[in-house]
């Protein structure tokens, strides 16, 4: 008879570790590098918010025209600097045009950084708040960022441009120019004016209205000798050139005396003139005849005398003065 097999135990395939084994395990885990930190890393920590650059890219792309910023790095490693230049497309204009940005130094933050990396994240931080220095940014950036911000905010506070904090930096800069363009338009035609005064062209010194009323006056022309006798007349027959009891209480045209320097009248005559009238069109008519022809403004003065009488007028209704004119002239 036969007798049962006997029942074997199972054989455990995987071996038993030791504490040996252990050891070693932990011996490798130590001798296991670590992931190396990355450039961010290394600038900005444990920060996970939102990087400047990263707000001034988002910033860019919701303004419609305006082209991905340039980052224009310069210097070199432990010196490295860089500078922003925006640019926009406008139909008005035939060329893109484009604004620079160069970050400028605070008690927290120098313009030279050790890498490009935090240069660039610098002048990020330093166009935002050029644009958007009218909001709390500030408190969406990492701490160093935070700080250089509030560095600005202090220089904002003593700078008075209109032309600098601006949302929009490129209708700022076309209102600039024209600004400038019309200012250097302005200061030319004023050495224009002096130039011409000098010489003695002292008409354009008078408002546009009286300039073109100047110009359509009749204009006699006679010999010296008979404009010394009519001058004579003048003086003799006219006792009154508008002084009146009251006139010193008045005060008269307090804009006269200062208005007649400026067509060119000396100012010793002007002030004779004032104490015989009491407004500007008095004291002019008063000059005209009682200044020495020497002292006279180009204006009201011409040295070229004919020998006989002639008028010139630009008003062609004005022909009574005409005939008027050619009759003094036959009589001599």
């Amino acid at each position: 008879m036969g007798g049962k097999a006997k029942k074997t135990a199972p054989v455990d395939s995987k071996p038993k570790k030791t504490a040996q084994d252990d050891t070693k395990a932990k011996k490798g885990a130590q001798d296991t590098p670590k992931p190396a930190e990355t450039p961010a890393q290394a600038l900005f920590g444990k920060w996970t918010g939102k990087t400047p650059v990263t707000l001034l890219n988002e910033f860019v792309q919701k303004n419609t025209g305006w082209h991905k910023p340039e980052y224009l790095m310069h210097g070199g490693p432990n010196s490295y600097n860089c500078t922003i230049r925006l640019s926009k497309s406008d139909k008005k204009q035939p060329t893109p045009i484009s604004v620079h940005f160069k970050p400028e130094a605070t008690d927290s933050t120098l313009l030279k950084h050790k890498t490009s990396l935090e240069a660039r994240h610098v002048a990020a931080t330093f166009v935002l708040h050029r644009l958007r220095s009218d909001t709390n940014l500030h408190r969406m950036l990492p701490p160093m960022h935070r700080e250089y911000w509030l560095d600005l905010e202090k220089l904002r506070q003593v700078n008075t441009s209109e032309w600098v904090y601006v949302a929009d930096p490129f209708a700022a800069k076309i209102a600039r120019e024209k600004h400038f363009e019309e200012r250097a338009v302005k200061q030319a035609k004023r050495r224009e004016q002096a130039v011409r005064a000098e010489a003695g062209h002292k008409e354009e010194l008078l408002p546009p209205a009286q300039r073109r009323r100047w110009e359509e006056m009749a204009e006699i022309g006679m010999s010296e000798r008979h404009r010394e006798t009519v001058e004579a007349v003048v003086r003799t027959w006219t006792t009154n050139w508008g002084v009146t009891d009251n006139s010193s209480e008045t005060g008269g045209d307090p804009g006269a005396r200062q208005a007649l320097i400026k067509q060119g009248f000396r100012e010793v005559h002007v002030d004779e003139a004032l104490g015989h009238t009491t407004t500007r069109e008095q004291a002019l008519d008063w000059l005209c005849v009682h200044v020495p022809e020497d002292d006279l403004p180009q204006q009201v003065m011409q040295r070229a005398y004919r020998a006989s009488a002639t008028v010139v007028t630009s008003d062609e209704r004005a022909l009574s003065v005409q005939l008027a004119a050619k009759r003094l002239a036959r009589a001599g």
